[in-house]
């Protein structure tokens, strides 16, 4: 029952912050659109844009030191002047509602419908607590520590402190709200948002690539097949075991496909110069995108193309692209600046460390630790094969997956239609521009992608734009064979005959496409048995589910008792091999240190452990208590270094006190409470 009443509640809540979402995004739309085709990518598009007003709103409440539920409320009042003075619309009006809610629901046909049905199913692992690493180690911590703070700042014993965090003030925004343990919805809906824009793209008569109209019929018939094309292709994406992993979880990896996704396709509808203009909108998700994560600033050319397409529509001149390319970088400058301000150096510590200048923020030793982590060094035939490597075996340290759908294999198709486009003249004749656009796009990303790091994780920023473009050449590949193969004599085979042999065929292929990785079927498995059936049975309550599933989180919680009963909270906590902890530590306003980089690595421990000066460590940092994984921590230390460790605690003055896990021993300096 606990577990039912708060998947209904997280998805209430979610969807009433999708309305606001859209409801925002309307607020730079130029002009009403009509165009029942895109229906669905114009929700799509205009909720995400409402993600990426919140966010820069939020964005500047942080900075302002106004991160509060009082300042949200205000800007919502804000907003609806804007609506009614600027816009001339009245948000006080019953009209208006009606209009907000017809224009939403306006997007659901059958396939689209089946489609949220299906992401309804999937929420469901969004109610268990946050247990994955990289989530609970800093994206949820940054977000809680920075709604109980009130603004932002800079926490240095939080991993990558300096980076830009645009999406993690949406997870903020619902500890702001009191729901922040409904903060997976959010990925949730960025998961959703982009499966509904592949299904309303490829599904849109935008498909058509061809430039003669003559090619290609209009029949009611062919739209029907373009829309189980459409509804097949997004399957390449839901049924990811790597998009299915990182629905439900507290990682930006979903949302930034989304980002990088919307601009591309902003751009791509404006260069049939017909329909909405999406010039605003591609400009603010740009932005936004490039704040999400510091490294994105390698995707600026891109979002500088997409900018200069998607003033097409209206013809717009030099001058006026340059300023709208000048406000996207403005609107993406601000945690750049504060990097600037705070270090003296805005450049992301991998390009210092690359260029071979020195880092403010990373060592050497750090950058080498980082890139051996996400990158290990191939030869060249690894990256010719690296798709059939990607789909037979994701689970190897190059990818770290459970597995990834068949589409796979046709990674390196961009590359081979960029190549055809350049050499025949007959071909650049026949295709339209918008598919040199994505498809330029899509070897962009796809580079970037193997160049930085070709984790699986990673190709969840390229997925989106990636199944689109598979979509767009599988069903225009059919409409041109169907349109020779009617006029060639077959024998007995009549014309509406071979039109559905073509179109079978099509379906045929692109299910294949969904074949997930012979390692897939082990992931389904547990997916099904962890968060369908033990994860209802096992959250009888949250801290129960914790303590059961998250090692050192009981001891976590023994030591925040402790502190809190010692009144000696200003006290940190030094972790060993529990940095995974931190978000736990600072939902309690607790400061949690101890990783393998920044101020209190591993390292520096060991070298005064090794010096036996370890009771200055313990006096710099301000530390009251310790926890230590004991098994990682041996491998950390080694055994000499750990014995030794463990003996410089305790002349510190720290005593062991019982420890509800067997894998942690807890040290406290503060008096105990019997």
């Amino acid at each position: 029952m606990f577990f039912l009443s708060n998947y209904l509640f997280g998805i209430f809540c979610i969807h009433i912050i999708w309305f606001y979402f859209f409801i925002t995004g309307t607020l730079i739309h130029q002009n009403n659109n009509n165009d029942k085709d895109t229906k669905i990518v114009d929700v799509a598009i205009t909720s995400t844009s409402g993600i990426a007003i919140t966010g820069f709103v939020l964005l500047l409440l942080g900075f302002s030191r106004q991160l509060n539920i009082y300042s949200f409320i205000l800007w919502l009042v804000i907003e609806s002047l804007i609506f009614k003075f600027i816009k001339l619309q009245n948000p006080f009006s019953r009209y208006f509602w009606q209009l907000k809610i017809s224009n939403f629901f306006k997007m659901f046909d059958i396939p689209a419908t089946i489609i949220y049905l299906i992401f309804l199913i999937i929420a469901v692992p969004a109610v268990l607590p946050a247990t994955l690493w990289d989530s609970i180690s800093y994206h949820l911590a940054y977000a809680v520590d920075w709604a109980n703070a009130g603004r932002i700042y800079v926490d240095e014993f939080l991993r990558y402190p300096y980076y830009a965090n645009n999406f993690v003030l949406i997870y903020s925004l619902m500890f702001i709200l009191n729901l922040g343990q409904y903060c997976h919805f959010i990925t949730w809906l960025s998961g959703l948002l982009s499966c509904l824009a592949i299904y309303g793209f490829i599904s849109s008569k935008r498909t058509n690539l061809f430039a003669s109209k003559n090619l290609l019929n209009t029949d009611k018939g062919k739209n029907t097949f373009l829309k189980i094309v459409a509804f097949i292709i997004t399957f390449c994406v839901i049924a990811s075991p790597i998009f299915l992993r990182f629905l439900n979880v507290g990682y930006i990896d979903i949302p930034l496909g989304l980002f990088i996704f919307i601009p591309i396709i902003c751009a791509y509808f404006s260069i049939d110069k017909i329909g909405r203009s999406y010039e605003f909108h591609t400009v603010l998700n740009s932005a936004f995108c490039i704040g999400m994560k510091i490294s994105n600033i390698v995707y600026l050319p891109i979002f500088v193309l997409c900018v200069r397409y998607a003033c097409l529509r209206k013809r717009r001149k030099f001058l006026y692209i340059s300023i709208l390319c000048l406000l996207m970088l403005a609107l993406s400058s601000p945690w750049y600046i504060r990097n600037y301000i705070e270090t003296g150096d805005p450049i992301p510590p991998v390009i210092n460390l690359l260029l071979g200048k020195e880092d403010p923020i990373f060592s050497v030793e750090d950058h080498t630790a980082v890139m051996s982590e996400l990158k290990e060094q191939k030869g060249f035939w690894f990256l010719i094969l690296l798709p059939f490597h990607f789909f037979i075996d994701p689970l190897s340290k190059s990818f770290r997956e459970y597995g990834i759908t068949s589409s796979i294999l046709l990674l390196y198709l961009p590359l081979a239609s960029l190549i055809i486009f350049s050499i025949s003249k007959q071909v650049r004749k026949k295709i339209k521009k918008n598919f040199l656009f994505i498809n330029i796009c899509l070897i962009y990303l796809i580079f970037i992608w193997i160049g930085i790091s070709y984790l699986g994780r990673y190709f969840l920023h390229v997925l989106p734009v990636y199944v689109c473009y598979l979509g767009l050449c599988i069903y225009n590949i059919a409409e041109y064979f169907r349109t020779i193969v009617i006029k060639v004599d077959v024998g007995t085979i009549k014309k509406n005959q071979k039109q559905l042999l073509i179109k079978i065929f099509t379906i045929i292929f692109l299910l294949a496409l969904i074949i997930p990785s012979p390692s897939s079927l082990a992931y389904y498995k547990y997916l099904i048995n962890s968060n369908y059936i033990y994860g209802p049975k096992a959250l009888k309550n949250y801290d129960y589910f914790l303590s059961q599933n998250l090692i050192g989180y009981s001891s976590a919680k023994t030591i925040i008792n402790l502190m809190k009963a010692n009144e000696t909270e200003n006290y940190r906590v030094l972790t060993i091999r529990f940095e995974n902890l931190a978000y736990y530590f600072r939902k309690e306003d607790v400061i949690s240190i101890g990783d393998w980089f920044g101020p209190a690595r591993y390292k520096d421990i060991i070298d005064r452990v090794n010096k036996s000066d370890f009771d200055l460590y313990i006096t710099d940092f301000n530390i009251g208590s310790i926890l230590i994984n004991k098994q990682e921590a041996l491998n950390v230390f080694g055994q000499d270094s750990y014995d030794s460790f463990v003996e410089q605690i305790e002349h510190a003055g720290f005593i062991e006190i019982n420890s509800p896990e067997k894998q942690t021993s807890i040290y406290l300096k503060a008096p105990i409470q019997r």
